[in-house]
């Protein structure tokens, strides 16, 4: 098989919607039977140039993602190909990209954050809120005329939505991964938070006591996960000790919002442009690259999960200092608003 039509094949095979199989998407494109369509996907039939062309325009392949020119590589950007419109239909996007990953084996999931990696918030659905709501405001929908953060009445079909957000935080949960942390991970969140004070949108002292909670247990799950080395499912702890973390404190590097998927047919790598929007990309040059710059950072940096217990107590406590800071500014514009 040359490595255009395997490369060809590999691509489909990540971008086609889940449900649709890669053989039945060949054979009603090149309108062929399934048999000539398996020996296509398997190199023992060639493609002709016009089928190859054919494949990349129905399955919206960009052709430059199949180019092998050193320092060119193609990326794909969801906010543009598909615009989000809401927080379901934001989870639906990051569901496509990993929804093929439960058929693969030994996949990791390498994550880079300067602030809380997402994933940790499905544990908290208050939190989770909190950062949907604040992307809906600043991104996905800027002309609404938003009033208020509401926890209990915020997603139009709360049904739909919470199912959404158990199955992405499964997902994470079944890869084993490396995170890199820096010290500020939760500024962003108490920032936030503040800024919502502020500006008058959070309207009830009732919202602001539960996300205040939540930031407390958020606190305390992450320095459970870093002691245990496990991914920790808060409200089903049945299946936590299944699969390792480790994670690494990063004091040096600005690494951004940058995600590594690797598994034995898939490398990836995500990296965050117009928040919360990914920009990604399967190139062999850019995924090499970037996962050899992820190894150097590693290098130079400390790990607090499981045995770095000196190192972990000293990364919690100032930790501990930053959110105390952030709930005692909290505190005073809580009084401020509602005493």
């Amino acid at each position: 098989m040359s490595n255009y039509q395997s490369q060809t094949f590999r691509q489909l095979s990540e971008y086609l919607d889940g449900g649709i199989s890669l053989c039945s998407f060949v054979s009603d494109c090149l309108q062929i039977g399934r048999s000539t369509a398996y020996k296509k996907i398997n190199g023992t039939s060639s493609l002709s140039l016009e089928e190859f062309f054919k494949l990349v325009h129905h399955g919206n392949i960009p052709i430059g993602s199949l180019s092998q020119i050193t320092g060119h590589a193609m990326f794909q950007i969801d906010g543009i190909k598909r615009q989000t419109i809401d927080p379901l239909d934001y989870f639906r996007v990051i569901l496509h990209h990993l929804g093929h990953l439960t058929t693969e084996d030994n996949i990791t999931f390498t994550y880079l954050s300067q602030e809380i990696p997402f994933y940790h918030l499905l544990n908290f659905p208050h939190l989770t809120s909190l950062k949907l709501f604040v992307w809906e405001v600043t991104n996905w929908n800027g002309q609404k005329i938003t009033t208020s953060l509401d926890l209990d009445n915020q997603h139009a079909n709360l049904k739909a939505y919470n199912r959404v957000r158990t199955q992405l935080l499964d997902y994470y949960l079944q890869c084993p991964g490396v995170e890199i942390w820096k010290s500020s991970i939760l500024d962003s969140t108490i920032e936030q938070i503040i800024y919502l004070l502020y500006s008058g949108l959070i309207k009830d002292r009732s919202t602001i006591d539960r996300l205040v909670r939540s930031l407390e247990n958020l606190y305390t799950y992450l320095y459970d996960s870093c002691t245990s080395g496990y991914k920790i499912n808060v409200n089903n702890p049945e299946k936590n000790n299944l699969h390792n973390i480790e994670v690494y404190y990063n004091s040096i590097v600005n690494t951004g919002n940058t995600i590594i998927i690797k598994g034995e047919k898939t490398h990836r790598v995500y990296t965050m442009l117009d928040t919360p929007n990914y920009l990604n990309t399967s190139s062999n040059q850019v995924t090499d690259h970037i996962s050899a710059w992820v190894d150097n950072i590693i290098v130079h940096s400390t790990k607090i999960s499981r045995e770095g217990n000196t190192a972990r107590r000293n990364y919690f406590r100032k930790l501990r200092m930053t959110l105390d800071q952030g709930l005692k500014e909290i505190n005073q514009l809580i009084r401020r608003q509602f005493d």
